[in-house]
């Protein structure tokens, strides 16, 4: 025996590389675990938004819920139906979770901005108070 442990995720006959892993088809315990994680990120994003920025969250709320609804009843595969029905969607799931993972950057984008501008305001009014004291 070499020693070496056997890469369960690799392709076989492949070498073991992160390319190989990554392309690796995951569980559907593991697939359900992501999404119940981005549901519950998701969830209290939410509930901090205001205006257009929770119509994109909103919508990406509702399609991880229904995603995870799916994931967490055992066997899915061996459903097919309902399987190629979540399958078939998916491209429109996808493309609500990425519209709300652009909001969610526009979001960090103007919070940086706004720690930043909240920086410059604290300077000037500490140097302010201390010149006109």
């Amino acid at each position: 025996m070499s020693g070496k442990k056997k890469n369960k995720l690799a392709k076989p006959g492949l070498p073991r590389t992160r390319a190989n892993e990554e392309s690796a088809r995951p569980a559907q315990a593991e697939v359900y675990a992501a999404v119940s994680q981005a549901y519950d990120e998701l969830e209290d994003l939410y509930n901090l938004a205001e205006g257009a920025d929770s119509v994109p969250l909103f919508q990406a709320l509702m399609e991880t819920s229904r995603l995870r609804t799916a994931l967490n009843q055992s066997h899915l595969e061996s459903r097919t139906g309902e399987y190629n029905a979540i399958k078939q969607s998916l491209g429109t799931i996808i493309g609500h979770l990425n519209e709300a993972r652009q909001r969610i950057d526009h979001i960090i984008k103007v919070a940086g901005t706004a720690a930043r501008v909240a920086g410059y305001l604290d300077q000037a009014i500490k140097l302010a108070a201390k010149y006109f004291a």
